[in-house]
C-alpha cells in the first residue's frame, strides 16, 4: 500500500514535469497523454491476463480442474484396481488398470483419466499435458459382467502414487454412449 502511494507520487511529479516542459506545444502534450493512456490500458490488460493465468495454474495444481469425478459412480465400468508398473528397462513407470463392465450392454470403447503424485505430494508426470493428470482409452470389446486389464504408457519418472482413476466416457456396441455430464471429463 505504501509502495503504491509512493509510486503514484513519483509518477505524478514526473508527469507534471513533462507537461510543464511541453506547455508551448499542445500537440506534444496530446501525444504524451495518449501514450500514458495506452500504456496504462496495456499494463491493465497484461496484469489481468497474468492473474487469470495464475488462477488457472492454481486450479490445476490444486486439482479443482480436470479432477471432477461427479457422476462417475454411475459409470457402467468399475475400476477394480490401479497400480504403477515399472518398465523392464529404465526408471520409467506406466499405469495398469483392471476394470469390469457392470452394465448389461456390450462395451466397445472406454476412456479413462487418472491423477498421480510424486514422493513430495506434488503433481507427477502422468502422461498428460497437464502435470499430475493423464488419460488413456481402450477399444477392446468387453462383455457384460466381464473384467479386463490394460497397461498405458505414461513414461513417468517421478510418479509415486495414483490418487484417483475414473472413467469419463463409454461407447456401447449398440451405438449409445455414457459420459460424465460435467464437461470436465471430455477435455
Amino acid at each position: 500500500m505504501k509502495l503504491n502511494l509512493t509510486l503514484k507520487i513519483v509518477f505524478s511529479i514526473i508527469f507534471s514535469g513533462a507537461l510543464l516542459s511541453c506547455k508551448s506545444d499542445p500537440e506534444r502534450v496530446k501525444k504524451i497523454l495518449e501514450h500514458n493512456r495506452t500504456t496504462a490500458i496495456r499494463d491493465s490488460i497484461s496484469a489481468d491476463s497474468t492473474m487469470r493465468a495464475m488462477k488457472f495454474e492454481a486450479d490445476i495444481t490444486s486439482g479443482r480442474i480436470l479432477k471432477d469425478t461427479i457422476g462417475s459412480y454411475k459409470s457402467p465400468v468399475q475400476i477394480t484396481s490401479s497400480s504403477l508398473v515399472k518398465r523392464e528397462y529404465g526408471t520409467y513407470k506406466d499405469i495398469k488398470l483392471i476394470y469390469k463392465n457392470v452394465s448389461k450392454k456390450k462395451i466397445s470403447a472406454i476412456k479413462f483419466r487418472w491423477k498421480g503424485i510424486d514422493a513430495f505430494g506434488d503433481p507427477a508426470d502422468m502422461g498428460g499435458y497437464t502435470k499430475g493428470f493423464g488419460g488413456g482409452f481402450t477399444d477392446d470389446i468387453l462383455a457384460p459382467s466381464k473384467s479386463d486389464y490394460g497397461t498405458w504408457d505414461m513414461l513417468s519418472n517421478n510418479a509415486k502414487k495414483i490418487t484417483v482413476v475414473w472413467v469419463t466416457e463409454v461407447a456401447f456396441s449398440d451405438g449409445t454412449k455414457w459420459f460424465i455430464d460435467n464437461n470436465l471429463g471430455r477435455l
